[in-house]
């Protein structure tokens, strides 16, 4: 069966060479998968919003499919001519879906064992594309694929009418499921997977091993852990623009150039952020007033220009003007900063009837008691009462220097979350302009949907400054924490044994709650293998604290050798995979692998299509089998000649050749002889048995 953990063990050996900008575009839009979401903010310009989702728009030729993980077999088995184009859905279950030009589903089809138990709970087949993706996005949630700490589904469309067909799906997913999941949504061609099937892999999963700059996709890589390592690592400099004010009788003009998103090697939403300020110094001390926002996508045309009125209600003397270019929703870029002062308004001879505010908009005189926090290590950890009125809108966190009691919108704010389940948040230094040693007022302002608030009170914290973490050693020295900081963050110790080529491992639990999981680390380089070092790769990523112990087969690790030493070892990881703690060390000497079994196979012809059979192999490092022919070469095999299906599930053992893929084989004539095989694949071994023929009279 096809395993999408399995599957990624075999991309770091492969050859591919992406363009340098095609690396950095794929970059970006992992950076934004990975990052906190902000609010939904309506755009000021014309064109498809991209609120939660990434969309790559890139020449067919050279198309990304992010994240997707395809089973080689995808359009090796496109038999039905009425399907034009394929969906996937990956969360850990990884689905593929079938859809004609109409967009309805003529068949679905399980990639991995989790997606094979999903299915048995679906029934997708008649319904359109967005329906059968949202039933099986629900069946995750449902199933607890999908949590709190798990939002990422990744949607990938591949064949004709890519764009239109996924910002459709992308405005109907959003506005069913709103914050339940993290959307990204890729598009590809058949060419590009097919291209991508030349090297028995995913095309995107490729490339993203590979310009990742130290991320090891490994065996038991999970979506989560791939985007965010990715996001962790690469960061860039991006620009704002720079920016010139014109005033006139009714207020001001405030022009800039086009940037170069294109040159920056960005690719996706970006959000300009109006600011004003009573001096210079506001845009450093968060005490600037965000006043409107521009959301387009770097592809859209830009915004080049912004008017505020004399009646736009902005604060006397806030005469200073700056635009904050938002990218990926959480990296904030400021402009240059410009003077210019709103024309007083004029006195009228006619009285003005001014509508009364609503009795809601008013804040409470006293801040109720709904906010907490607290400084753990580099982190401020801050927490609230959930909400418990109708017409909830989201939670404004806000924080000010001066101000005791910061609300929102007199004080801007630092993060915007709709999630009503969500009542905590960790923040930093750089954060939203936060700086290190700089005492802060924070806290919560509840919205509601009438336009009423309620203001929590504030705390007031000290943002504690940024230490770059040490390598941890085998035997990390005991460490004294500050009286102010309760985390604590052990380590573990692992034992271990092998049996033929399978260790099995074990290791003390940690029972500190700040824990986030354990990283089942090997080498056979370093003797200290450390989660993030060089030639260190991790096995196994491990979320449940509870689970003390695992088993592998040391023959399918990356760099095997017989004979050669391999080190393990457990890294502990807390608070956002910034703190590492490495325990001790064992080691085995690799043993020589077993021999991969091959299988034989059997031909028959069934009507026009060729029917093959052969015997299951058992060997648990089976990946699949590949059903291969061939009329110039009588023993055909896998890679070096074409293949008919990619079948991932293991325990199948027969499959129909259809006659389209025969007659399109080269050498192909009526009455020639065919040669058929069956190519066993294996992480580390192709393995193909013994070959069956038959003339082929049509």
């Amino acid at each position: 069966m096809f395993d999408i953990d399995k599957y990624l063990q075999d991309l770091r050996i492969k050859e591919f060479n992406p363009s340098d900008s095609l690396i950095e575009k794929t970059k970006i839009s992992c950076e934004k998968a990975a990052r906190p979401r902000t609010a939904k903010h309506n755009s000021k310009t014309k064109g498809s919003k991209l609120s939660k989702a990434a969309i790559i728009a890139i020449p067919a030729a050279v198309m990304l499919l992010v994240g997707v993980f395809l089973g080689a077999f995808l359009f090796a088995e496109k038999t039905d001519p009425s399907v034009v184009a394929f969906y996937t859905v990956d969360i850990n279950p990884s689905v593929c879906i079938h859809v004609d030009e109409s967009e309805i589903v003529k068949s679905v089809k399980s990639q991995n064992e989790d997606a094979q138990k999903l299915l048995k709970s679906v029934s997708c087949e008649g319904l359109s594309s967005s329906q059968a993706i949202e039933l099986i996005i629900d069946a995750a949630i449902d199933a607890g694929y999908i949590s709190d700490t798990n939002k990422y589904v990744l949607v990938g469309r591949f064949g004709d009418g890519n764009e239109e067909a996924l910002l459709s799906l992308q405005e109907k997913l959003e506005s069913d499921l709103d914050d339940m999941i993290q959307l990204l949504i890729v598009s590809g061609s058949f060419e590009d997977k097919q291209s991508a099937d030349e090297l028995n892999v995913s095309a995107g999963l490729l490339k993203l091993s590979q310009m990742a700059e130290g991320v090891e996709v490994e065996d038991d890589a999970k979506v989560k852990d791939v985007v965010e390592q990715v996001s962790q690592i690469n960061q860039y400099k991006y620009k704002a623009p720079y920016i010139k004010a014109e005033s006139n009788q009714s207020g001001i003009t405030l022009n800039w150039q086009e940037l170069d998103f294109s040159g920056m090697g960005y690719t996706g939403k970006v959000v300009y952020n109006i600011m004003a300020a009573k001096n210079k110094s506001g845009f450093e001390d968060m005490t600037a007033l965000k006043i409107d926002e521009l959301s387009f996508l770097s592809t859209e045309v830009q915004p080049l220009s912004f008017f505020v009125s004399a009646e736009s209600g902005i604060p006397e003397n806030f005469s200073y003007y700056a635009v904050y270019a938002v990218f990926a929703d959480d990296i904030y870029v400021k402009s240059n900063v410009v003077f210019a002062e709103l024309p007083k308004p004029e006195p009228s001879s006619s009285p003005v009837v001014t509508q009364s505010p609503k009795p809601s908009q008013t804040p409470q005189p006293d801040p109720q008691d709904l906010v907490s926090g607290y400084i753990s290590g580099e982190y401020i950890k801050l927490s609230w009462e959930k909400n418990e009125k109708d017409d909830f809108l989201g939670y404004k966190i806000v924080a000010s220097k001066t101000n005791e009691h910061p609300a929102y919108p007199e004080d801007g704010y630092l993060k915007y979350i709709t999630d009503e389940d969500v009542t905590s948040k960790s923040l930093y230094e750089g954060y939203g302009g936060l700086k290190a040693d700089t005492y802060y007022y924070f806290s919560i302002t509840y919205l509601y949907d009438d336009g009423s608030r309620i203001i929590g009170n504030a705390v007031r914290l000290k943002v504690p400054k940024k230490a770059d973490e040490p390598k941890p050693t085998a035997t990390p020295e005991p460490t004294t924490l500050p009286t102010s900081t309760p985390a604590v963050y052990p380590s573990t110790n692992i034992g271990g044994s092998i049996d033929g080529s399978i260790v099995s491992l074990n290791w003390d639990k940690i029972s500190e709650p700040a824990l986030e999981g354990y990283k089942v680390m090997y080498s056979f380089y370093d003797t200290t293998p450390v989660y993030g070092e060089n030639k260190c790769y991790y096995k196994y990523w491990i979320t449940n604290a509870d689970t003390t112990s695992c088993s592998l087969d040391i023959t399918s690790l990356n760099d095997y050798e017989a004979g050669k030493t391999c080190y393990f070892s457990i890294t502990a990881l807390y608070e956002g995979h910034t703190i590492k703690k490495a325990g001790n060390v064992i080691s085995f000497d690799a043993p020589a692998a077993a021999p991969y079994p091959s299988t034989n196979i059997s031909v028959s012809l069934s009507g026009n299509d060729v029917y093959a059979t052969w015997s299951q192999i058992t060997d648990e490092r089976l990946e699949g089998y590949k059903v291969v022919a061939s009329f110039t070469s009588t023993s055909p095999s896998y890679p070096a000649d074409s293949y008919a299906a990619w079948i991932t599930n293991t325990e199948t053992t027969n499959y129909t050749i259809p006659e389209s893929y025969i007659k399109g084989l080269d050498g192909y004539e009526p009455g020639k002889t065919c040669y058929f095989a069956i190519t066993a694949v294996y992480s580390a071994a192709k393995e193909t048995g013994a070959v069956d023929s038959l003339d082929y009279p049509y």
